[in-house]
């Protein structure tokens, strides 16, 4: 990536962390012009941040100095960007902040560009608006004066750009243009409202979901885009018209808010709905230790998902089915997921200071228990016939033993580092060993390489007080549960950092995810599904 596109990049990011701050039109800039305006219609992707509504100003400030009090993640976004303009002379603070002003909006958009033998281009559009045009100009000048852009002449316009970086701006009014091409610029500059995405039906259906009342919000149209959306899997994408996730600042941390919409007609020929596997609460938090959490995600009726989602007719399906085949010798459609139609996890942990994190797989297999079973026998068959192999390629270090887990019998496979001959290793791939066990227990399948399940008496999630402080900021969506601890991941990427320092590899000094994780505490999302329409409602908490 260009070093001016990463300054591009670092910008927007800067804006978003560190600034402070009904009708739509209200996100205009201070002389009325809507950023919207001058953006193509046939948009793949919008992204827009904006401190312009008055409310949400107020209340996206009161978090953002919160996180800056402390320390955290504007901060370190700050040093970031700080450290990207440090060699062209250019100060944010003195140069920059002044020209946008306390209150701005940024609005980025993506379309396909020009297909070639090499692929896809992607045509990208940014405007910005500006408090102070003139002090704009004066650091696009400076930039020009130290060699970084070059002043040339569009149309009868000025454009700062670097061909090399593909990085084309222009100041027009108060709004200041970014693209990736010459055209792409100029396309914007010279857009007739009429042509442009602020008279887009499929846009004005997407802001009646998005309101005034926010401050970040990005929206997918798949039609345009070419590939799946961000909230469903590809299979969807061919019938969806729109997808979305909305972030609106509240006291303690943001409201999120996520939907998907599919064009009902298309959806019926496809025969594909949103709502064709089975709906059900989360109900399996009650089973799952809490201790180090990082993740949680239960979802329900895989097998249901699978085959109305048309995934059971791939081609990577029939592969994987006939992989599985020559291991275990099971079935993957009949005998594997006909024990995977109710609720299921996927869950991550720390394993204390261990780098390998605790990962847990678990399904509800009370409708297919036989099969169920057969499944963990023919997976202890596999690991055991390793076993001869493990054992010669690491001696000592590697062996095979009975646990227990709620009460359960369950084989352990145990690789430990520590006793690997006397190769010096780094500590955080000697403090755990790694355990691999699996088993069932009360008609509950589960794979983990967690420790937390050996403790008899561990807390779980559904009795921990990041579900119990968390929960109540769900409303109405009740269909599965999403429960991401920011704290615990956080610390988890100060292991990776230990770990290559420790190896003798270079560190990022310029982005310290741990420091920048450190303002936020926890977040929590559940959804709602209808035949042609998704929600997801979820909360970021902000540490207190």
């Amino acid at each position: 990536m260009s070093k001016l596109n990463k300054l591009a990049i670092v910008l927007s990011l800067l804006l978003v962390s560190c600034s402070s701050g009904g009708n739509f039109k209200e996100h205009s800039s201070a002389s009325g012009l809507l950023p919207e305006s001058f953006l193509p219609a046939n948009a793949s992707m919008v992204l827009s941040y904006s401190l312009m509504d008055e409310e949400q100003n107020a209340a996206f400030l009161a978090l953002m100095t919160k996180v800056e009090d402390k320390n955290k993640a504007s901060k370190t976004v700050s040093e970031s960007f700080a450290g990207a303009l440090g060699q062209f002379n250019l100060d944010y603070d003195k140069d920059l902040a002044p020209a946008f002003g306390d209150k701005f909006r940024l609005v980025y958009e993506t379309l396909p560009g020009t297909t070639t033998g090499s692929g896809s281009t992607v045509d990208a559009y940014t405007v910005i608006t500006l408090a102070d045009p003139v002090k704009m100009k004066n650091s696009m000048d400076f930039l020009v004066a130290s060699g970084s852009l070059q002043k040339k002449t569009f149309n009868d316009y000025d454009a700062y750009v670097n061909d090399v970086d593909q990085f084309y701006s222009t100041i027009y009014q108060d709004l200041f243009f970014i693209a990736n091409s010459a055209d792409a610029l100029m396309k914007m500059r010279d857009m007739k409202e009429s042509d442009s995405l602020w008279n887009s039906d499929s846009y004005q259906a997407s802001l009646k979901k998005v309101g005034a009342n926010q401050v970040f919000y990005v929206l997918l149209y798949p039609e345009n885009f070419g590939s799946g959306g961000a909230l469903l899997s590809s299979s969807m994408a061919a019938v969806l018209n729109e997808e979305g996730i909305i972030l609106r600042a509240e006291d303690g941390g943001l409201k999120v808010e996520g939907f998907a919409g599919a064009d009902e007609e298309k959806a019926k020929t496809a025969e594909l709905k949103f709502d064709n596997a089975p709906k059900e609460k989360a109900y399996l938090l009650s089973e799952v230790p809490s201790e180090n959490l990082m993740v949680y995600a239960e979802s329900y009726g895989l097998k249901q998902s699978l085959t109305s989602g048309k995934i059971t007719d791939s081609e990577g399906f029939k592969n994987s089915s006939r992989t599985i085949q020559n291991y275990l010798g099971m079935n993957l459609e009949s005998e594997i997921l006909s024990f995977m139609d109710k609720g299921f996890v996927i869950a991550a942990n720390k394993n204390g200071e261990a780098i390998m994190p605790g990962i847990s797989i678990l399904f509800d297999v009370s409708s297919d228990a036989e099969n169920a079973t057969k499944f963990i026998t023919k997976i202890d068959g596999q690991i055991s016939g390793f076993m001869t192999i493990l054992s010669a390629a690491l001696p000592g270090a590697v062996t095979k033993e009975k646990s227990e887990i709620n009460g359960a019998s369950f084989d352990t496979l145990t690789i430990d580092f520590s006793k690997i001959g006397q190769t010096s290793l780094p500590s955080v791939l000697t403090a755990n060993p790694i355990k691999l066990s699996y088993g069932i227990f009360d008609e509950k399948l589960l794979i983990t390489t967690s420790d937390s399940w050996m403790n008899k008496k561990f807390v779980s999630v559904q009795d921990s007080d990041l579900y119990n402080e968390l929960s109540p900021k769900l409303e109405k969506a009740e269909e599965g549960l999403v429960l991401v601890n920011l704290q615990e991941i956080g610390s988890f990427a100060g292991l990776l950092v230990s770990l290559r320092e420790q190896l003798g590899l270079p560190v990022d000094s310029e982005f310290d995810l741990e420091k920048a994780l450190d303002g936020f505490y926890a977040l929590i999302a559940s959804s709602e599904t209808k035949s042609y329409e998704a929600k997801i409602e979820g909360f970021l908490e902000l540490s207190k």
